[in-house]
């Protein structure tokens, strides 16, 4: 309970003033970021899609954006295709970049350790380690690798074609694991997401369904609902599971924990390819303004405020 000298100011009268002047930010919990690849823009989403912002584009740099990935620190590092560059964008929403200057770049990842790993294309497709004086370190030369992701241990995992790899960064040496030609009609694995568990999962972009991959080379449908090309996909905390479809006027759906369709999200976008839950400080958009008190309202506060200020100089008198 709140005091104005002597007297007490009511719980109810309190929260009403507080809210003539304070508006809440919205729970990172109810926000997304999606890239929008061919119009070049990332995208922030409310948890029930219906609130979209754009959170930067082609003025801040962005060519195409693909792939999304957060470091601990809670810096999201963008990969931007048609430029070569990856951007990092801080906690507090500023941008810069991070590698300018690449051959090529396809995909992008960063390591338990916060180091960036992306896919290129010029030699054969690598794997190449973004080191922090802008240098390159090149693994699995010429494996044709394409997504890429980290588990929670920093096994490095990547995908060719229809084929699934892990990598040793170590040694230098890829191990495969899984092969999904006979499950997909064509085209390669378009995305990889690890669920809370650390189960695998991957995106067959023209079979349009989503697969859980094992460790052991199992693989089992997941999501073949509602999907055209899909592309990224992103399990929540609330065990929910997101996917985008990277086609013009795509989709992005939601799923239950089970695999059937819940929703969509959003439609009409332009080829949405990634998606990740917001970390750090989320943008915030203007509210509508309170509404003005009534005439009476105002007068009651006024006379209340007033008769208090008359109560502490008698007290103090």
């Amino acid at each position: 309970m709140m005091e104005f000298g002597a007297k007490p100011i009511t719980r109810g009268l309190a929260v009403a003033f507080t809210a003539l002047c304070l508006s809440a930010a919205p729970a990172l919990a109810d926000v997304l970021l999606i890239t929008n690849a061919p119009d070049s823009r990332l995208l922030q989403v409310s948890d029930d899609g219906s609130a979209v912002t754009t959170l930067a584009g082609p003025a801040n740099g962005l060519a195409d954006p693909t792939s999304m990935a957060y470091d601990g620190a809670g810096n999201l590092f963008i990969a931007s295709q048609d430029n070569k560059t990856i951007y990092k964008r801080a906690p507090d929403g500023t941008m810069a970049i991070y590698a300018s200057g690449l051959t090529t770049l396809r995909n992008m990842t960063v390591s338990p350790t916060g180091e960036v790993y992306m896919t290129e294309t010029l030699s054969g497709t690598s794997i190449q380690r973004v080191n922090p004086d802008g240098s390159l370190t090149t693994f699995a030369a010429g494996s044709g690798a394409s997504e890429v992701i980290f588990d929670s241990s920093g096994t490095l995992i990547y995908t060719s074609g229809l084929k699934v790899y892990t990598h040793d960064l170590g040694t230098d040496t890829s191990t495969e694991f899984a092969d999904l030609t006979a499950t997909a009609i064509a085209g390669a694995i378009n995305g990889l997401a690890l669920d809370a568990a650390g189960n695998l999962y991957g995106s067959l972009n023209f079979t349009n369904k989503v697969v859980e991959i094992g460790f052991d080379g199992t693989v089992a449908d997941f999501i073949t609902a509602n999907l055209d090309r899909p592309s990224g996909i992103l399990f929540e905390d609330s065990g929910t599971v997101l996917v985008t479809n990277f086609v013009v006027s795509g989709d992005v759906n939601r799923y239950a924990a089970d695999g059937t369709f819940v929703e969509t999200l959003i439609s009409g976008l332009l080829q949405p390819k990634s998606v990740v839950t917001a970390q750090g400080a989320p943008v915030v958009t203007p509210e509508p303004p309170e509404p003005v008190p009534e005439p009476a309202t105002l007068f009651i506060l006024g006379a209340g405020l007033a008769a208090g200020l008359r109560f502490r100089r008698k007290a103090k008198g």
